[in-house]
C-alpha cells in the first residue's frame, strides 16, 4: 500500500508544479476574440438528427 501512496503523492506534487508554471497573463479588461465551435442539428442534443425546415437548433461551445 505504501508504494501506491508514494506514487499518488508524486503525481500530486508534479501536477501542482505544472499548474504553478502555467502563469496566467494579468487581466487588463481588453476584449479578446472568443474561441469555440457550433453545430446545427435537429431533435435533441442526445439524438443529433439532421436539421429540417421546422426543427433546427444550434449548439454552441465556447472554450
Amino acid at each position: 500500500m505504501k508504494p501506491h501512496f508514494a506514487r499518488c503523492a508524486m503525481a500530486l506534487a508534479l501536477f501542482a508544479t505544472a499548474q504553478a508554471a502555467d502563469k496566467q497573463k494579468e487581466w487588463t479588461g481588453e476584449p479578446r476574440p472568443l474561441r469555440g465551435d457550433y453545430q446545427i442539428h435537429g431533435g435533441t442534443l442526445s439524438e443529433m438528427l439532421p436539421p429540417t425546415r421546422s426543427d433546427r437548433k444550434v449548439a454552441i461551445m465556447v472554450i
